[in-house]
């Protein structure tokens, strides 16, 4: 199986350069661009200054003072921007995401909350580790809640609000039941790997699905992006233009075509985001994930220990692929599941599908109950 996928990747990188190779040659900008590449001896188009960069670019919407820090946990260091006031409300973002990721929703969130947002170890700016000894699922799960854990003690948080996005939303579990003592309120946005697979799962899929599922797999995009070096922008261009758009009503000024002159600072970012090397979140996440997006260790089989002191409230995107099933049936199983809320007009990314209801819901999740016009959040 994994002979013929890595075939097909070989087929599409040579199909892609071809592509791209001629705006390359007679572009000037996207010709100096790749030749600074060579001159540089480097395959990817990318560096710390770079990425430190495309991160200020896409907060610049952001008008409320942010502190950005890189806070030392052991030998790592963890991205975190503070801004606000009030109680702590920490956010984690999914799977080949970052912070900036929650442009839309700081100026907001921040006349509530003295808010945190942090780069997720192994993503983003925070710091990229040796995986050698980390070899399982309960030793990756391990790993990160205890650098959590770890982080919120050099911050100085005793007990916060947590809000997390897709992986976020699993880490922030896991962070929940091992250390409920912390956590006053725990808002789960379009959490992944929660459902548990079936056990008749894959007699019902199609051998080309079953392909499809390696090929698309999480951690396999991101290794592409980084196979095609310098044309790695063209490629979040090329198939990313579902997240592009999301973000064009915020900085409707960038081109939504490549321009390596104007670089759009949604696939920018991405892109400085996911080409960091070693890709070890990537790889953490790997040992997290099984076949056709379920997770090794599924949470639906445990949400249920979590101490009844902390409030939970489940966020689902009303087009959401994460399986929204799970919410109903929590709910009758945890008394502290405070709300299951549908965010509508949304798909996974329902922090900026629908800025308004979400910001709204993370405000009633946590116990604030406003009214503010939709103008005001987007």
């Amino acid at each position: 199986m994994w002979s013929t996928v890595y075939g097909v990747f070989a087929v599409a990188l040579l199909a892609f350069v071809i592509r791209s190779l001629p705006r390359y040659l007679y572009n000037r900008a996207q010709r100096m661009a790749w030749m600074q590449c060579l001159i540089k001896g480097r395959w990817l188009n990318t560096s710390t200054e770079e990425h430190a960069i495309s991160e200020r670019r896409m907060l610049e919407m952001v008008t409320t003072p942010i502190e950005q820090k890189f806070v030392k946990v052991g030998q790592y260091q963890i991205n975190t921007i503070k801004t606000g006031s009030g109680d702590p409300l920490v956010m984690v973002h999914g799977f080949g995401s970052a912070l900036g990721f929650w442009c839309a929703n700081i100026d907001f969130l921040s006349q509530y909350y003295t808010v945190y947002a942090i780069d997720v170890l192994g993503f983003g700016r925070s710091s990229r580790f040796d995986t050698t000894n980390i070899k399982t699922p309960e030793q990756a799960e391990e790993f990160w809640v205890n650098i959590m854990y770890e982080w919120t003690e050099q911050v100085g948080l005793d007990n916060f609000n947590l809000l997390g996005h897709s992986l976020g939303g699993y880490l922030s579990t896991c962070f929940t039941l091992k250390h409920p003592e912390k956590v006053k309120s725990l808002v789960l946005a379009d959490a992944w790997g929660f459902a548990e697979k079936p056990k008749d799962y894959e007699q019902n899929v199609s051998l080309f699905f079953k392909f499809l599922s390696k090929v698309i797999a999480p951690p396999v995009p991101l290794r592409l992006m980084r196979k095609f070096g310098p044309f790695g922008q063209d490629y979040i261009y090329l198939f990313r233009q579902d997240l592009l758009n999301k973000f064009h009503h915020l900085y409707p000024e960038d081109d939504l075509k490549y321009n390596p002159e104007r670089p759009n600072r949604v696939a920018e970012y991405f892109y400085h985001s996911n080409t960091q090397e070693p890709a070890s979140g990537e790889y953490l996440f790997s040992l997290l994930a099984m076949a056709y997006g379920f997770a090794a260790n599924p949470l639906i089989n445990r949400a249920s220990m979590i101490a009844p002191t902390v409030d939970v409230t489940l966020l689902f995107g009303s087009n959401t692929w994460i399986d929204q099933a799970t919410g109903p049936k929590l709910k009758q199983e945890m008394k502290n599941i405070k709300d299951v809320v549908i965010i509508e007009d949304s798909g996974h990314h329902i922090y900026i599908d629908n800025i308004h209801q979400f910001n709204q819901a993370v405000l009633k999740a946590t116990g604030y109950h406003n009214d503010a016009p939709a103008a005001a959040q987007s």
